[in-house]
């Protein structure tokens, strides 16, 4: 198998990366300009720096957006309502939010 597939084990840390739709009247999970791939790399670097160096091959990333059906409603109505479960099995938690100028 390549590196951008395999089975978890049960050693792995597993990072799952929520997907928010900041633009509900677009098909596309980021920006024009990859806002949200620019947060989630900056997001990475730091965890990155959080896990021992000899156990980088142990950390999996599972996106949402990119692992659940998005062209047939009906599976991606059941990758959305196992989105509970993922979570649960997740070691850390990732969402990219949207920047607020005011804040």
């Amino acid at each position: 198998r390549d590196r951008l597939q395999r089975d978890v084990e049960q050693t792995d840390c597993v990072v799952f990366v929520s997907h928010r739709w900041w633009n509900v009247d677009s098909n596309e999970p980021d920006t024009p300009e990859g806002h949200k791939y620019g947060l989630l790399c900056r997001a990475l670097v730091a965890l990155k720096r959080q896990v021992p160096k000899q156990q980088l091959d142990a950390v999996v990333i599972w996106i949402d957006y990119a692992c659940i059906e998005q062209d047939d409603p009906m599976e991606r109505d059941l990758g959305i309502s196992s989105l509970v479960s993922y979570v649960a099995r997740s070691d850390f938690l990732v969402i990219p939010v949207k920047p607020n100028p005011e804040a």
